[in-house]
């Protein structure tokens, strides 16, 4: 329904006059004029409006420019529809990232000079009037007012290397061009590695004002920008260009001047929430085709050593996303202008968007299908990346002979690898792999390696007499094959670097003794490698002669005795943690060499030399290779060994956290960001000793157990009690919010997840406006912005869409997931923070938990499943779905907010199933604890599963965004029962529109994030 007052429709570089006629249903000039002639000056008012400002655009998607631009909502749907092109000095508008590589930022210098009205009601004026123009079916408005100005914006693109550059340069430049003023001069204060980088980046000028020049840097862009004012000057009398069409409906004009004359033009407008939904469309049209193009543009480089069979299947995918992209297009195009014409209902858009994720190929729910499909692709460019194409890899093959009658004078390797044999026995061809990769780091100038694919020489070598039938490396010389599995031969016998690398770590062997020992473990272990139960035996057999008292060790520390010396305690962790940090490859073996670095951090392999025996600590903890231990690092590795001598029960990591940070103390390191090097561990030997010691030592250091210590979960939300008949108050008081949608600090935009601390302060994912807000207890005015900046972006001190937030009580932070740039975050919670850190990149996060152990667990909506990982460190596991989209009960459908529980049970909103469900720990398949998909509309089932709680009985509770409601399922129930909201959508007390995150204090009192409404809501338990 059009509304009866004025609007306003941003010009979009196109031209019209005071009278010209519009149609908002397809938001186009209708070509003629209401007036039939020109009309006098005095009718038409104009007025000063000068006003300069900027807007920085990060080009993530065409919603987020618009949105930034201040661009209507009707208008922005025109847009993107294609029902109105972008064209001229626009573009920039329309210019988004089309993969993750690209830096691209945009400077916008927007300034008005002057604003022309009508008076409508000014006597006289309907002696202008044209009747015909009046019911011209093709016009609803007419434009009453025009705002004049220019729009001109300064691009900077470049492409980076990885998407850390990509975030660094964006955050440089952004700080940079938000800190200069148009006028006077602009000065960088930039470090020089970002001064290089951002002194590369390409620039390109576009806008409403012709430029004569093309600047070279940030400088050159700001004396152009001074120039604005003066070059306005010249155009259309001073006014500059149109940047704003006032407009009054074609009815209105009629009532005033030709009150008898009837117009029925049809105007109807999509609703908000379809709004939404469709501008989510195009963005995820955006993210699946920069998804695409990262795919396509990692192949490039490396399409002379792929299959022509998967690069055409490739192109043939590209194809098919471009017309899908196109279709979708104009079918959005077709039907937003029938329902703005009354010619068809909003029904039938949404049954369109409803089908967009699973059916349509460019979404981005196809591409990560289509990706997941072409993995063998990207696993095969994975391989290749390892290695030197003009001096590993062939483009073409006459014949393994061949290769090795050309390199007569060196020791040949030749690794065979195909998809196939990788399918087949990928342990093997694993194995195979990382001891080639680990030669040639040694290559001499005397030895070649050489890669053969079978996937692109298969037909080459298809009846050559020397091929191989399996994953293996063969050695050569003098043209003459010697070894046709080097790998399996090198098990059996050391070669010289093998030894050397050996003696190095071990300085109390000799070479005799390697070899002996080696002979010895040949014997026992005829494969030449050790299971994970095989180590731990000879670990055993390692430490068993020099387990001593712990009395005895704190006594003796500075003679032969060392901390790995004792082996009294519990021994399990620390095999399992010495196993993981030795295991370089991850085969899961050990082999002779990789226990040879267990035996270097004995007295057998150092019986005197304790710099070198601290130096391989060093590296057992640093088994990333980052050259540097952080401060969980060193926790972890103390509380194994703490484990190790003497028992679990000793392990207390609260003190072992409080010495740990004093060690960090010493050389000015922050525990949060910082690590110590390799320097600092060595200067601290004597006292990595004593400390070592006495952590296992002294009693006081037991962990001792409270009764009385109540249970909080870390991170979720607190453990409580609620009666399974109790109610809640059916009006709910407005405790954030409700003040409409905006970014003022008492305007959140679409809410998402939300936490509640014990103080009842309330921490919310404002969706919409990409930050984290915080509202303290009875303070319902404004709240305070804890994370994000003020615009979306993918920097360091920006959030893009974040869905969830929790609070970690441990180091008194919030994490945070970060969705529109596919990352989890943390930012601490101590005043003056202005960036957070990644905790997981790359993972399309929705929903956050964390259980009484500090795991976080978050759930992956494109991969359709739920991972727990241990913070600070990279290893995760997979506890819910990872068997693609689906209905079973071992699979999940866009899996959205979670819920742990004290025994590790993860509870998920399955959203497209209709569906919640519980995985107990360790289970492979879930259990559907409230919904069913079958029977969705019956209204004790689910619609749309968002956010989730349960209590300690074990009662669940749901907000069911599509039915507008919270409701309540018991242990075992079949039906839910509704406790607040179901009264219909709207935005009184009793309503709610599209709930999603949901929330209990500890009194039992219930908060929910009412996102339709822009705000939280909170029903107080009776």
């Amino acid at each position: 329904m059009a509304s009866a007052d004025a609007i306003e429709r941003q010009t979009v570089c196109r031209r019209g006059f005071i009278g010209s006629l519009y149609d908002i249903r397809t938001d186009k000039l209708e070509g003629t004029n209401l007036f039939k002639k020109k009309l006098p000056e005095e009718f038409i008012d104009v007025s000063d409006n000068a006003h300069t400002s900027y807007e920085l655009l990060f080009n993530n998607s065409q919603k987020e420019t618009f949105d930034k631009m201040n661009i209507e909502a009707s208008l922005k749907l025109s847009l993107m529809t294609g029902i109105l092109d972008i064209a001229g000095s626009a573009k920039y508008l329309k210019e988004t990232k089309t993969n993750s590589l690209t830096i691209r930022v945009t400077y916008v210098y927007k300034v008005k000079t002057k604003q022309e009205q009508l008076h409508i009601s000014r006597d006289g004026l309907s002696d202008y009037c044209s009747v015909d123009a009046l019911k011209n079916p093709n016009a609803t408005h007419v434009v009453t007012g025009i705002i004049w100005g220019a729009n001109v914006a300064a691009t900077f693109e470049q492409e980076a290397e990885n998407l850390e550059e990509v975030q660094k340069v964006e955050g440089s430049l952004s700080a940079v061009l938000k800190s200069l003023p148009i006028s006077g001069e602009a000065k960088l204060d930039l470090q020089n590695t970002d001064k290089s980088k951002v002194e590369k980046l390409q620039i390109s000028l576009s806008g409403d004002i012709l430029i004569d020049e093309c600047p070279q840097n940030i400088e050159g862009v700001m004396r152009v920008f001074k120039t604005v004012p003066s070059r306005i000057k010249t155009l259309n009398e001073g006014k500059g260009q149109q940047l704003v069409f006032v407009l009054h409906p074609l009815k209105k004009m009629a009532e005033i001047f030709k009150p008898d004359l009837k117009i029925n033009t049809m105007i109807e407008e999509v609703s908000h929430l379809v709004v939404m939904r469709i501008e989510d469309i195009f963005e995820d049209i955006s993210i699946g085709k920069r998804k695409f193009n990262d795919f396509f543009n990692e192949i490039k480089p490396w399409e002379h050593y792929i299959s022509r069979d998967w690069r055409h299947a490739i192109h043939q995918k590209q194809a098919e996303r471009i017309a899908a992209e196109v279709k979708t297009q104009r079918e959005l195009s077709t039907l937003l202008q029938k329902i703005r014409g009354g010619q068809a209902e909003e029904s039938e858009m949404e049954r369109l968007l409803d089908d967009f994720d699973r059916k349509n190929p460019c979404s981005s729910m196809s591409i990560e299908r289509l990706l997941r499909e072409k993995q063998n692709v990207t696993l095969k460019i994975r391989l290749l990346k390892d290695f030197q194409p003009e001096k590993h890899l062939l483009k073409e093959i006459t014949s393994i002979k061949y290769i090795l009658s050309r390199l007569y004078d060196k020791n040949v390797y030749l690794l065979h690898v195909s998809e196939e044999w990788e399918t087949k026995d990928g342990d093997n061809s694993f194995k195979q792999l990382r001891l080639f990769k680990s030669m040639i780091k040694n290559e001499t100038i005397d030895s070649a390696f050489i890669v053969i694919d079978y996937d692109l020489h298969h037909s080459d070598l298809k009846n050559d007499e020397d091929k191989a039938n399996k994953c293996c490396i063969y050695h050569a010389i003098h043209g003459k094959i010697k070894s046709k599995d080097y790998y399996q031969d090198s098990l059996k016998k050391l070669s010289r670097s093998q030894i050397s690398s050996i003696l190095k770590e071990n300085s109390s062997l000799s070479e005799k003794d390697i070899l002996q020992r080696h002979k010895d473990f040949l014997i026992e272990y005829p494969t030449g490698e050790l299971t994970d139960d095989e180590f731990v035996g000879e670990l055993q057999k390692l430490h068993k002669e020099y387990v001593v008292s712990v009395d005895a060790l704190s006594k003796q520390h500075d003679k032969v005795f060392f901390l790995f010396d004792v082996f009294s305690g519990n021994s399990s962790h620390y095999c399992d943690y010495i196993f993981a940090a030795i295991d370089k490859d991850r085969s899961g073996t050990i082999s002779f060499s990789e226990l040879m670095s267990a035996v270097a951090l004995t007295s057998i392999g150092n019986a005197d030399n304790v710099e070198k025996r601290l130096s391989l600590i060093f590296q057992i903890i640093d088994s990333n290779e980052k050259n540097g231990i952080n401060f969980q690092q060193l926790v972890k590795f103390i509380e194994v060994v703490t484990e190790l001598v003497k028992g679990e029960a000793a392990v207390n990591t609260t003190n072992i956290k409080v010495i740990v940070k004093q060690m960090f103390e010493m050389f000015k390191k922050n525990v949060e960001d910082e690590q110590l090097s390799k320097e600092e561990f060595m200067k601290w030997h004597e006292l990595c000793l004593k400390l070592f010691i006495d952590i296992c030592s002294f009693s006081f250091l037991v962990s001792v157990a409270h009764k009385n210590d109540a249970f909080k979960p870390v991170g979720t939300s607190h453990e409580i009690n609620i009666p399974t008949n109790a109610t809640w108050k059916q009006n709910g008081v407005t405790i954030a919010g409700g003040h409409g949608q905006g970014d003022a600090t008492n305007q959140p935009c679409t809410p998402h997840g939300l936490f509640v601390d014990d103080d009842q302060t309330v921490v919310i994912a404002d969706y919409g406006n990409h930050r984290i807000m915080q509202w303290k207890n009875g303070d319902t005015t404004n709240g305070q912005r804890v994370a994000g900046d003020k615009d979306e972006g993918n920097g360091l001190h920006q959030l893009g869409y974040p869905t969830d937030v929790l609070i970690d009580k441990e180091t008194d932070s919030l994490i945070i997931c970060d969705r529109g740039n596919q990352r989890v975050v943390r930012w601490p919670r101590r005043s003056g923070t202005t960036q957070g850190e990644i905790l997981i990149d790359n993972i399309e996060c929705y929903g956050l938990a964390m259980d009484e152990q500090r795991h976080l667990y978050v759930s992956d909506y494109r991969k359709h499943e739920v991972r727990r990982y241990q913070l600070g460190e990279k290893n995760d596991t997979l506890v819910a779905g990872g068997n693609d989209e689906g209905g079973g009960p071992n699979q999940l459908d866009e899996p959205g907010y979670l819920f742990v529980d004290r025994q590790q049970n993860v509870y998920v909103s399955d959203h497209w199933n209709r569906r919640v469900m519980k995985w107990p720990k360790g289970a492979k398949e879930g259990i559907v604890v409230a919904g069913d998909n079958d029977q969705r509309s019956a209204p004790t089932q689910l619609s749309f599963p968002n956010g989730i709680f349960v209590d300690t009985l074990g009662t669940l509770y749901v907000a069911d965004s599509r039915s507008d409601r919270v409701m309540r399922w018991t242990q075992g129930a079949k039906d839910g029962t509704v406790i607040v909201g179901g009264n219909g959508r709207g935005e009184e007390a009793n309503q709610l529109s599209n709930p999603d995150g949901l929330s209990f204090d500890r009194h039992g009192n219930l908060y929910v994030a009412d996102c339709g409404n822009n705000r939280v809501q909170r029903f107080s338990i009776e």
